[in-house]
């Protein structure tokens, strides 16, 4: 009885361990809430990239990174000139929300969690 209080204590002190130490990531959610498909959108942290060919309209997708560093999301899309957005770091995780508006503007909300 003592060896199965002691095993599932050790169990719920990994677990909690597992949700509150930082796994260095970032989660992107990348929202087209403009009426035109984004086509050839590659967003990259540190040269890891995540590349969509296609994002439809009023639709959204998520890419995942490893934060391996200090960096921000390096934007590319439709051929436009690459943008650097926000600002990610290790240590830390990440859940950040990317938007692509009709006027070609971009808008990034960034939380560390």
């Amino acid at each position: 009885m003592m060896k199965l209080i002691l095993s599932s204590l050790f169990i719920g002190i990994l677990l909690l361990i597992y949700f509150i130490v930082p796994k260095n990531t970032a989660v992107l959610t990348i929202t087209n809430s403009s009426d035109v498909i984004v086509t050839n959108l590659e967003i990259s942290i540190r040269g890891e990239p995540c590349i969509r060919s296609q994002l439809l309209p009023k639709t959204n997708t998520k890419c995942t990174f490893k934060v391996n560093g200090d960096a921000g999301y390096r934007v590319l899309w439709d051929g436009k000139k690459a943008e650097e957005l926000g600002y990610v770091t290790n240590g830390m995780d990440f859940q950040d929300q990317l938007t692509i508006y009709n006027n070609g503007k971009l808008n990034l909300e960034s939380v560390a969690l």
